[in-house]
């Protein structure tokens, strides 16, 4: 579930900040799938990670086994292969949902975001977390942060990959290395600072954009934000906006909903 910052106090926050500093770092991890906060320590969002391969495991390991133990090319066979697909699908769309729902929630409330240049693909090669870090799905939100922070005409920046922003202090800049995946609270060892470990990564985001973000003048007296060119990996597929419903028809017959979250599957791609 998102768990929004409540309050005026956190609602005024980032209006009263000029722009040089309204940057948003977010961090992605597996006990919180995005932690979201300011440079001045500031959590604007926080969202759960839902685990939906995890929670659909077991379902879908019993309609595997009904699959194999049907006669090959049998009609059987092919109505357990079907029920064995729409698991999958079901998995993949409440997954899909719960990412849409977050990017939308960052890009609605945060026109420039910064986030972590990870290396996916290796972490995967860890035999105890590939399935975890497959499941969260890292990437796609990203993709989907990308693309729909351009159509609101924001900024998505990608911070240097070897930036240790879960293992520096976010107030006086030490580095823990002894940091282990267990610890969910940082614990600066020089200040005494304690702070949640993803918001600290946030923390440490945001301010890394800002320092790489110098603010310029476009010669007509007026400030601007000069953004790095660095944006998630991935191609942009189908970003069209979805405002209104394709078809007439139900959303269960090829039409769809205006409550309907992503892209339309049958808009043509930019």
């Amino acid at each position: 579930m998102l768990e929004v910052a409540q309050g005026a106090e956190r609602r005024d926050h980032l209006r009263s900040e000029s722009g040089a500093r309204a940057w948003v770092g977010v961090d992605r991890g597996l006990h919180a799938l995005a932690v979201a906060g300011s440079s001045d320590g500031v959590e604007v969002l926080r969202a759960g990670n839902q685990r939906t391969l995890r929670r659909g495991l077991p379902r879908l390991r019993r309609l595997s086994r009904a699959v194999s133990r049907k006669k090959k090319g049998s009609r059987n066979r092919q109505k357990a292969a079907v029920r064995l697909g729409r698991q999958h699908a079901r998995i993949r769309d409440r997954r899909n949902h719960h990412l849409h729902q977050v990017s939308n929630q960052l890009v609605k409330n945060h026109a420039r975001l910064v986030l972590e240049d990870l290396n996916i693909t290796g972490m995967t090669t860890n035999r105890n977390l590939s399935r975890a870090i497959s499941d969260a799905a890292w990437g796609e939100l990203a993709r989907q942060i990308t693309y729909k922070q351009a159509w609101r005409g924001g900024h998505v920046l990608l911070a240097d990959r070897w930036f240790p922003s879960s293992k520096t202090c976010s107030t006086c800049g030490t580095l823990r290395k002894g940091l282990a995946l267990t610890d969910r609270m940082f614990e600066c060892h020089e200040c005494g600072h304690v702070m949640d470990r993803d918001l600290n990564a946030a923390v440490n985001l945001a301010a890394w954009a800002e320092n790489h973000t110098p603010a310029v003048t476009d010669g007509a007296g007026r400030g601007v934000v000069r953004v790095g060119d660095r944006q998630a990996a991935g191609p942009v597929d189908n970003a069209y906006r979805q405002d209104t419903p394709t078809h007439p028809a139900p959303p269960g017959r090829g039409g769809k909903g205006l409550d309907d979250v992503g892209t339309s599957q049958t808009a043509p791609a930019v």
